[in-house]
């Protein structure tokens, strides 16, 4: 039987290991998780824009992975993070990246919504 002290480091967890994920270089980057081969990345709200940031977490976390799923977020409405990501992150998207050995090129894609290339972005 567990013990609500117990139950709740156990709900936990994965949440601890995500945020102290190593492949989170940058100060306020997070690895919140993954679903299935795709990483999910909280960005800082006052690096949504930069792109230099963003090539810096890809490098920091794909490092010579053959393949590398990678989606970024923000939370400006300072939601709880979990996986799967509540509606209030999950409609934050800012960007992809995706790495396949398959493909040989990397993609990375703005979200429209970010108003970065209008012609190609998601």
């Amino acid at each position: 039987m567990k013990t609500p002290l117990l139950a709740a480091f156990t709900l936990m967890l994965p949440l601890l290991a995500a945020a102290a994920d190593p492949n989170a270089t940058q100060p306020g980057w997070t690895v919140m998780g993954r679903q299935g081969i795709v990483l999910m990345v909280l960005v800082p709200q006052a690096e949504a824009r930069d792109e230099a940031a963003y090539m810096r977490e890809i490098e920091s976390i794909c490092k010579e992975e053959i393949n590398c799923f990678l989606n970024f977020y923000t939370n400006t409405r300072n939601a709880p993070v979990a996986v799967p990501l509540p509606d209030e992150i999950s409609h934050e998207v800012t960007a992809t990246y995706r790495k396949t050995y398959k493909k040989g090129v990397p993609l990375f894609t703005w979200s429209c919504r970010m108003q970065m290339i209008a012609d190609s972005c998601f």
